[in-house]
């Protein structure tokens, strides 16, 4: 009789020691966290060396004559106070200009993008955006 008092006691006692972990765990309370996010400040500019840098302007259209050479030096620039960055750059092509035209990457800073070979891009860090 004293065997089975004990054994109902012990089951109690655990049962309410299970109960009360439970309980604990359930309405705990922790300091809040706050996260912070920022929007980042970056400029870029395309520029090209005798328009006016609107590419509808007659400046920037030209007339595909064969045997003709025609000079042209767009530029990617991060502006003065910008924050560090990557730039990509993609070079919309029509389907058969390589059969036509010819050009290079002028800087080598500029690496292929892997996979794609339109696409171009540099890391620009802070205290070179001037």
């Amino acid at each position: 009789m004293k065997k089975t008092i004990l054994t109902i006691a012990l089951t109690v006692l655990a049962c309410l020691c299970v109960v009360g972990t439970t309980l604990a765990f359930l309405v705990d309370k922790t300091d809040s966290i706050k996260n912070t996010f920022t929007v980042g400040n970056v400029d870029i500019t395309l520029t090209e060396t005798g328009t006016d840098g609107n590419p509808t302007t007659a400046g920037n259209q030209y007339k595909m004559i064969p045997g003709e050479t025609y000079s042209k030096d767009p530029k990617v620039k991060v502006v003065g106070g910008s924050e560090a960055c990557w730039v990509f750059v993609k070079i919309d092509k029509s389907n058969n200009v390589d059969k036509f035209l010819e050009f290079a990457i002028d800087d080598s800073s500029w690496t292929q993008l892997a996979g794609n070979t339109d696409v171009y891009w540099t890391k620009v860090a802070a205290s070179l955006c001037a």
